[in-house]
């Protein structure tokens, strides 16, 4: 029977195995958190703009002359860009950015301008938001 030279060091785990299992972990888990913000998006957000905003603001709006206050919000440019009141959206920061409040119908800007939608939904953007 041989042994090491060194038993020490012949026993100790090599160092860069566990860094790739943690970057695989770190990794795993940003794609999941994208998957899951994809999916809300999809589920929950998606819907309300379709229904409710893409008629003022959006490419068919804006192609047939109607588009609204400047503001895209079927495009992820259009909605970080914001349109004439300013910001719509800052990612991460539901407290900042002008769509938030305009669901909400606090200020000046009230969006639908036909009525305010359920609290429930204005909830929805400010999770979206947050991710």
């Amino acid at each position: 029977m041989t042994y090491p030279a060194c038993p020490r060091k012949a026993m100790e785990p090599p160092v860069m195995p566990h860094f790739r299992v943690i970057a695989t972990l770190v990794v795993t888990a940003c794609c999941l958190r994208a998957d899951q913000g994809t999916d809300f998006f999809e589920a929950k957000i998606r819907p309300v703009l379709l229904e409710h905003c893409h008629a003022c603001h959006s490419a068919d709006a804006a192609k047939a002359g109607k588009l609204k206050g400047g503001l895209r919000l079927d495009t992820r440019d259009g909605l970080r860009k914001g349109g004439d009141s300013g910001t719509a959206l800052v990612p991460g920061d539901p407290s900042k950015g002008t769509l938030l409040a305009s669901l909400r119908h606090e200020g000046d800007v009230r969006m639908p301008p036909k009525g305010k939608l359920p609290e429930t939904i204005a909830n929805d953007f400010s999770k979206w938001i947050a991710m």
